[in-house]
């Protein structure tokens, strides 16, 4: 590799690694009420390809800065309405807009007093220009803000990429691949956290609930199915039960696949007489109507039956996730014994 020797090619040599912004044009705003300095900045950083904004004042400046949402900002400290520390504490605290506050923003100010620039870096200032403007300087100045503001931009997008990603892996870890209901994991996190609503109405982001039932729905003979017709048939059938629990039930209903054929609905301030009523409506709504089956060369119509068992949680009966559970795989157990396809509830 060559080692550029003369001054000239070494310039030459920088320039060369400078951000292209006839390429990209980058947004940069320029706010000062000095007319003249304002028009002469513009024309400095317009000649480098650079899209410019201006802004005769601070109000107008603030407009345009949530308008334009600007790579960089040049703003005069002393303005007569807002001034440019006032604007740099609007940009770089805002929460509405996250994007501005990883926005460059540079002060012009006629004083070099170390007191000026300790106020305004703890304002948010990223760098400063003391007047009168050198335009080698503010170019350079420039240049090396929009790189570390399109560095921010970029870990910023980055970590929102991050954290939607996370978002989704938690979300998947609660989530029952084929049915898209809620799985056994979360049923174990949430139900919990809905009994203590029962037991503390004090407790700071609960929500106070009367009572909670819980109904365990068992699809009866699936066995049957799988062994007949396959897995992937079976996996059919637990899809449309899945679909039909999500029709049939309330829409505060909390709906899991909490085993191989066993679902759960958990609903809050739903007392015995009406989750009796609301069990037979899901149970009506899978046996009334046979559930169709369309796989390759299989054209299936199969009549599928569930049992039903509910428990009850109040504030009278205490109950921990256990004991309810326990309840409902009992009440379950009675219907499944009285023939099936019916519904039966835990005493309370």
């Amino acid at each position: 590799m060559q080692v550029p020797s003369t001054n000239n090619e070494q310039i030459h040599a920088v320039q060369s690694l400078r951000y292209d912004a006839r390429r990209d044009p980058l947004r940069i705003l320029v706010i000062d009420d000095d007319p003249v300095l304002l028009k002469l900045t513009c024309k400095h950083l317009s000649s480098e390809g650079y899209r410019v904004e201006t802004a005769a004042n601070g109000e107008i400046g603030w407009k345009l800065i949530i308008e334009v949402q600007p790579d960089l900002i040049i703003c005069d400290w002393a303005m007569p309405d807002i001034s440019g520390v006032v604007l740099c504490e609007r940009v770089k605290a805002n929460l509405e807009y996250p994007d501005l506050r990883v926005s460059y923003f540079i002060l012009l100010t006629a004083h070099s007093e170390i007191d000026y620039r300790v106020l305004g870096l703890d304002a948010g200032a990223d760098e400063f220009l003391t007047k009168p403007i050198n335009p080698y300087e503010l170019r350079a100045r420039v240049r090396a803000g929009l790189r570390i503001s399109l560095m921010a931009k970029s870990l910023a997008r980055a970590n929102q990429k991050l954290l939607a990603r996370n978002e989704l892996l938690a979300s998947l870890s609660l989530t029952d691949q084929l049915t898209n209901l809620l799985n056994r994991r979360a049923m174990d996190e949430g139900l919990p956290k809905l009994l203590e609503s029962l037991v503390s109405d004090t407790l700071i982001g609960h929500t106070e609930h009367k009572c909670i039932s819980l109904m365990m729905i068992d699809l009866d003979h699936f066995k049957l199915v799988n062994d007949h017709y396959g897995h992937l048939v079976g996996d059919e059938v637990l899809k449309a039960i899945a679909g039909r629990l999500q029709n049939s039930s309330r829409a505060d209903s909390l709906l899991y696949r909490y085993g191989g054929e066993e679902f759960l609905c958990i609903t809050p301030d739903l007392e015995a007489a009406p989750a009796l009523e609301l069990a037979e409506v899901i149970r009506q709504s899978i046996a009334n109507r046979p559930i169709s089956i369309n796989l390759q060369d299989l054209d299936l119509s199969l009549d599928i039956t569930v049992s039903i068992g509910i428990a009850i949680a109040d504030k009278s009966n205490n109950q921990d996730t256990y004991n309810l559970l326990k309840q409902a795989d009992y009440a379950l157990y009675r219907a499944k014994n009285l023939g099936r396809n019916c519904t039966c509830i835990s005493p309370m």
